[in-house]
């Protein structure tokens, strides 16, 4: 196989209006004062250019070769730097069909494979290696005029960002398919990293986008399966679990966001952050211990002292005191599928799951009277008084610093398990159905994420909810539940 593609994009945006129309009849823009006016536009475009092909190889179903490769042009890179090819090859050997193993009766297929391959990446913006001028306003001699600035620095040099993968498997049936398998594992490292190189403040520019920094991915999967029928009631049952580790093994110096950081040797956006330490239940407590942050009063939050510029406690709470904090990454993902006939029905049911892993939310759905609505019914066992808890803090406002300070306390257990999909269904015989003047009838009824058993904050979705977004309260996945009828003439 053989393929071309191209793709061109170009937007352009024209706007214009004036505000305070005499009359909501009147929709000509003349008819308004020119004080209240606006323009504007804007204008962009990219291209990408590929040619890519396949080539597959197979011998006597027992020796498989696939090779593929993409040769990939982008108008986002200089034309020293734009093209990129990017190949890919997997081998895969049947050794239940070599003739040694052909007398085994017990072993239905066993196939050994391997792949590895290369993508690239060049979503970085439109014109990153260009000079670019953007337009701004100044004041000369009193009047305000329209000119153009240099607001970003730019390098030509910057070139495709290189992904690498390599998995091996085995897969497996044994008694004709009653148990089945795989297990694969996988690495994947990524490399010339589009980012924005590291710049003082004092450059005065937003810095260029550069090749820096390399990124690794590892784990296992595993498929485990059994089927069988025993008499006229047939099932089948298989379960999947991945586990993978990430770690940025190249980057510079160490980056910290809010409450996140990039570092060398740790997981991409490891949570970096103050300890909770329990609620200060009287002010004595608070005279007694570490300096606070701001103002504290009894019922607020305390904090861990960890650490001082020399690496010791040093009896008050300031950033040094932040640490890294795990999981922001799933110790393992997992489902399985259950499916169930006897006579004309049939049931089905698909679980889905992630375990040992944690969500920063702290703003809508968490936060009390967040852009002034009502508390959740958590804060009902909000502390009231000394001794009346020392998990939750007293109800406070959005803005109050004392709670609010980037802290493990508003990491929550993500871990669920949820019933994605249940179909029960009941087949008419075909006696039945061509009395009825129909080839096929069938009745069914399906639910959609039927029920979920987690820890998570009441009311959020641990599923729909990233830690990329603290604010928490994203619209979970609606509840579906259908009955229908199938009917085949």
């Amino acid at each position: 196989m053989l393929g071309y593609n191209q793709e061109y994009f170009h937007y352009n945006k024209l706007i214009g209006y004036r505000l305070g129309l005499p009359t909501n009849t009147m929709w000509e823009l003349d008819t308004a004062p020119i004080a209240g006016q606006k323009t504007g536009g804007s204008a962009y475009e990219w291209a990408l250019q590929s040619l890519f092909g396949r080539v597959n190889y197979d011998y006597k179903s027992r020796y498989l070769l696939e090779a593929n490769f993409r040769y990939d042009g982008s108008s986002r890179f200089h034309k020293d730097n734009r093209w990129g090819f990017f190949p890919s090859f997997s081998a895969g050997w049947r050794i239940s069909e070599e003739a040694f193993l052909k007398d085994m009766d017990w072993l239905s297929n066993l196939k050994i494979r391997g792949s590895w391959g290369q993508l690239g990446n060049q979503n970085i913006g439109n014109y990153p290696y260009q000079d670019l001028l953007a337009t701004a306003v100044h004041n000369f001699n009193g009047t305000v005029e329209q000119g153009v600035t240099k607001k970003t620095l730019n390098t030509p040099d910057i070139k495709w960002e290189t992904t690498t993968a390599v998995d091996l498997g085995v897969d497996f049936d044994f008694f004709n398919s009653k148990i089945y398998g795989s297990i694969d594992w996988h690495k994947k490292t990524t490399k010339d990293i589009l980012r924005r190189l590291q710049v003082p403040d004092h450059i005065g520019l937003e810095a260029p986008w550069v090749n820096d920094g390399e990124m690794e991915n590892k784990g296992w999967e595993f498929v485990l399966g059994h089927q069988n029928s025993i008499g006229g009631f047939r099932y089948s049952i298989s379960a999947n679990l991945d586990t993978y580790k990430n770690k940025l093994l190249k980057y510079g110096a160490r980056e910290i966001g809010t409450g996140i950081v990039k570092e060398e040797g740790l997981p991409w956006n490891t949570f970096y952050m103050y300890l909770f330490d329990g609620i200060y239940q009287n002010q004595a407590e608070i005279d007694n211990g570490p300096t606070p942050i701001t103002g504290t009063q009894p019922g607020d939050m305390k904090y861990k002292d960890i650490s001082g510029p020399d690496g010791v406690p040093d009896g008050k709470i300031d950033a040094y005191d932040r640490v890294t904090v795990d999981e922001a990454f799933p110790k393992f993902n997992y489902g399985f599928n259950v499916n169930m006939e006897y006579k004309n029905f049939d049931l089905s049911l698909f679980f889905q799951g992630v375990y040992g892993r944690k969500i920063y939310v702290k703003e809508w759905g968490i936060a009390p009277f967040r852009q002034s609505a009502p508390p959740s019914v958590f804060w009902r066992d909000a502390w009231d008084g000394e001794g009346t808890s020392n998990t939750i803090p007293h109800i406070f406002n959005d803005n109050y610093a004392p709670n609010t300070q980037v802290s493990d306390w508003w990491l929550q257990d993500a871990s669920y398990l949820r019933l994605k999909n249940l179909q029960f269904g009941y087949t008419v015989p075909k006696v039945q159905t061509l009395k009825l003047g129909v080839q096929n009838l069938r009745v069914y009824f399906s639910a959609d994420n039927l029920v979920t058993f987690t820890k998570f904050f009441q009311g959020l979705d641990p599923e729909r909810t990233t830690s990329s977004n603290a604010r928490a309260a994203i619209y979970p996945q609606n509840r579906v539940l259908t009955f229908g009828v199938k009917v085949t003439l």
